[in-house]
């Protein structure tokens, strides 16, 4: 059985297992070393030099133009913001003012044009159909009368 085999019939010798465990313990001093190098704080990175004296207070007057220009754009927008509400509440008031009465009148009106108009076309349709058919006849009469 294979299960119960001695070293000597395993093919390892002392010395190898002693080689191997030199090589272990080697291995593991290695990884602990490289742990604490990891746990080590990084050195500070350098320091950004300072600017120049002239360019802080020529940045402070270029951010402060900013900020007065985003204030009256502030302005504007709020000012067109409540003229836009203002005419939105006239026009709703307007629309709820036509209680509907002034669209029928509208409506019938717009109705009775179109009514008149289509009574117009069909006349002059019946008209141009009467037309048509004398000068069909006409054709008719001359060419019998040509035979």
């Amino acid at each position: 059985m294979g299960w119960f085999r001695r070293n000597d019939e395993q093919g390892v010798t002392a010395d190898e297992v002693v080689a191997l465990r030199a090589r272990i313990d080697e291995l593991e001093a290695l990884v602990v070393s490289e742990q604490e190098r990891t746990n080590e704080p990084e050195p500070p990175a350098t320091p950004l030099p300072a600017p120049p004296l002239g360019a802080t207070s020529q940045d402070r007057s270029q951010l402060a133009d900013v900020v007065d220009r985003l204030g009256a754009l502030d302005a504007r927008v709020t000012s067109i913001a409540h003229e836009l509400t203002n005419q939105l509440n006239e026009l709703a008031g307007e629309i709820d003012a036509t209680d509907g009465s002034e669209f029928d009148t509208r409506l019938d009106a717009a109705v009775a044009a179109i009514r008149q108009t289509t009574e117009a076309l069909a006349a002059e349709q019946t008209r141009y159909e009467m037309q048509f058919r004398a000068d069909l006849a006409e054709i008719a009469d001359r060419a019998m009368r040509g035979r």
